[in-house]
């Protein structure tokens, strides 16, 4: 099954601006695009309806129901009675009043999974400088399910700009700068969408501290274990238990974070912000791809999967060196 959402005619149901994405898919768009440019370019433009569902013996089932695709018939999920679907119209006028005075521009969105998730990514204003030349830009992303899997959110990451490679954070209990359900209108008043915008300046602020703090420290062999041990978690006494896969990627990350070109920027090597980024560089860039993964698989796994979630140990790995 296809991740990014491929129709009949073989376009994808994606747009990018800028650099060329690596999975070569979807439209491209030249020059900054408004919020309707990015439901035409990625091919949005389709609605969601909550149609009731029954078995096929004819039973009634009134406390269940499918979201549906109002285009093709492609049912999305099932949901509960106090589900409200969010159209695509809804969720741009959401991120136009959160990034309208942020100086924004939209790079990318899409639906994956034949529409059951669609996300859309702008670029803020300014750069993190973490030391010399390294710097960071900063992304928010909007993530919103059409099965009912998950609350609208709004996550925070961030690329590093001289390996491209995508940062993920610590955003609090959550993860994110905004959280709701569905069930009712995603809409904002000026000061909601301003207190939000304020929430990821805030955020983003405290990461470039931190990376900062990171880049201070230089690492010993024993701090250097300790973090490829809790981001590959690892237990003491299963060293001799690990997997092929799991120590190649071990090894990828130890030679990058000592002999990479990327990490021997001035001020970098041999630092906590090196090795975390020898991680994400790993995850983004050179994990290995397994047959039968599409681009479109290995694209969502770096989102909501297993890409994920090893850069989020990462992070807690490199929190947990600024409190030494």
């Amino acid at each position: 099954m296809h991740e990014l959402t491929q129709r009949e005619d073989g376009t994808t149901e994606y747009f990018w601006y800028g650099e060329r994405p690596w999975h070569g898919l979807g439209q491209e768009v030249k020059g900054a695009a408004t919020m309707a440019e990015v439901i035409t370019a990625a091919q949005l433009g389709w609605t969601v309806s909550k149609r009731q569902l029954m078995t096929l013996d004819g039973v009634d089932c009134p406390e269940f129901f499918a979201t549906v695709r109002d285009d093709n018939s492609l049912p999305l999920g099932m949901v509960g009675t106090g589900y409200v679907p969010t159209q695509i119209n809804e969720v741009g006028a959401f991120i136009d009043a959160v990034v309208g005075t942020a100086k924004a521009k939209y790079i990318s969105a899409g639906s994956l999974q034949g529409g059951k998730r669609i996300f859309v990514v702008a670029q803020l204003d300014g750069l993190i400088r973490v030391k010399g030349d390294d710097t960071i830009e900063r992304y928010l992303t909007f993530v919103h399910a059409h099965d009912g899997t998950l609350a609208h959110r709004l996550w925070l990451p961030a690329t590093r700009v001289v390996c491209a490679n995508t940062l993920r954070m610590a955003m609090g209990e959550k993860g994110d700068a905004f959280y709701a359900h569905h069930s009712g209108k995603l809409g904002l008043r000026e000061d909601e969408a301003a207190n939000i915008l304020g929430f990821v300046n805030r955020r983003y602020e405290l990461f470039g501290e931190q990376a900062k703090a990171l880049a201070d420290i230089v690492l010993n062999a024993q701090q250097v274990e300790q973090f490829i041990r809790s981001t590959f978690e690892i237990k003491k006494g299963e060293e001799e238990g690990v997997s092929e896969r799991k120590q190649d990627a071990i090894d990828h990350v130890l030679q990058d974070f000592q002999f990479g070109e990327k990490n021997k920027l001035a001020g970098i090597g041999g630092t906590g912000w090196a090795l975390f980024n020898a991680v994400t560089d790993w995850a983004d860039h050179n994990a290995p791809v397994l047959d039968g993964v599409t681009p479109e698989k290995r694209f969502t796994n770096l989102m909501f999967g297993s890409g994920a979630d090893l850069k989020d140990r990462a992070f807690d790995s490199a929190m947990a060196l600024l409190k030494k």
